[in-house]
């Protein structure tokens, strides 16, 4: 009954924002400095994405226990998901086994969890100004392409 509360509260997407955010400088970080395989650094940021992807599955988990099967009718939902499953794959099995997946050579991919972060802010209503500002920007890119 608890994880039913705190799923829907502002906090909590907040908190879930906070983290993609964490995750997407990391991400450029990792990416602008060639970091060696094996080395100390790159250990770090596995753990750190392993941690990312760990609070990634705890989120969906929480939100799908909240609404039921009903989650996964709303399209970006689904995306969530997709995104997790992929990043988990890439994390959890591909990495440790010493491979180079598909997903580790998309790094594109790992972008699209800015997705989610634009998707959160609009469903908080404390964040309608930024929402609305982000909707303007989309738009403008859509002109320029």
């Amino acid at each position: 009954e608890i994880i039913r509360h705190f799923s829907e509260a502002p906090w909590f997407n907040l908190g879930v924002a906070g983290v993609i955010v964490a995750n997407l400088v990391l991400m450029g970080v990792e990416t602008d400095n060639e970091v060696e395989e094996g080395s100390a650094t790159r250990i770090f940021f596995y753990v750190l994405e392993v941690t990312f992807n760990a609070v990634y599955v705890f989120e969906i988990i929480a939100r799908v226990h909240c609404k039921g099967w009903t989650y996964f009718c709303d399209a970006a939902n689904l995306g969530d998901v997709v995104i997790v499953l992929l990043s988990g794959a890439d994390a959890f099995v591909l990495t440790p086994m010493g491979t180079e997946g598909p997903f580790s050579s998309m790094a594109s991919l790992r972008v699209l969890r800015l997705f989610r972060l634009v998707r959160l802010f609009k469903l908080m209503t404390m964040f309608r100004e930024l929402w609305l500002l982000m909707l303007g920007l989309i738009r403008s890119l859509r002109t320029l392409s």
